[in-house]
């Protein structure tokens, strides 16, 4: 009777990875993703040469079959088997690598913090709101996120890209204020590198307000 089908099933605690085949058994690579603390679960077992994971294999086997009017017909069967899978650290030690991912990695997600105390301080009574554009490069147009702050919203907000980018390439900003007669004055682009927590509060008596006009400039003639 040739196989028809064959199903795979890899157990390791509650995590499970199904599959099939339409042949009998063969080679196969099977990636299984982990949560870190069952990675580490995982990892501390292998050590201690325990084994904790199995695969599950059913075959459905194809034939015919004599019913009782003598007649022949198709029919099938199923077959099962659970097969453990030792993992010999000490045996083999060049299948098994460790690596720690945080301290490879050259790429994540952006999450910015921003802050602007410019309507908790009351700095300028004659500004409406303000709005921040934050964009970090990708391929064509960048990816913009918009934050605006005014009287009734919070002095911080948090700004979450759900893309991967280069950790160390510079993201840019755009701040643009609304005045309470209804004109508005946008700034030019303006590149931040490596701030995680950013503060575009205009303060007085320093010159964090004009050291973003200076970096305004900058950038305007570069």
């Amino acid at each position: 009777m040739p196989v028809e089908q064959t199903k795979g099933r890899l157990i390791f605690g509650e995590t499970e990875l199904n599959w099939s085949q339409p042949s009998q058994w063969s080679g196969k690579k099977i990636s299984l993703s982990l949560a870190p603390d069952v990675s580490e679960i995982l990892w501390s077992a292998i050590e201690a040469g325990q084994t904790l994971m199995s695969v599950e294999i059913t075959q459905t086997l194809s034939g015919v079959r004599q019913n009782p009017d003598k007649k022949w017909e198709k029919a099938g069967v199923s077959m099962g088997a659970t097969l453990p899978i030792t993992l010999d650290m000490k045996a083999y030690p060049s299948l098994f690598r460790r690596i720690d991912l945080d301290g490879r990695m050259v790429r994540g997600y952006t999450g910015i913090d921003v802050f602007c105390f410019d309507f908790l301080e009351h700095l300028d009574d004659t500004l409406y709101s303000k709005v921040i554009d934050i964009a970090i490069p990708t391929t064509g147009n960048p990816l913009v996120e918009t934050i605006t702050f005014n009287q009734e919203s919070d002095y911080r907000a948090r700004v979450e890209f759900k893309l991967a980018k280069d950790l160390d390439t510079a993201y840019k900003i755009r701040i643009t204020r609304v005045y309470m007669d209804g004109t508005t004055q946008q700034g030019t682009w303006v590149k931040r590198k490596g701030e995680a927590m950013l503060d575009i509060t205009d303060y007085r008596g320093d010159d964090h307000g004009q050291d973003l006009e200076d970096e305004n400039e900058q950038n305007t003639n570069e």
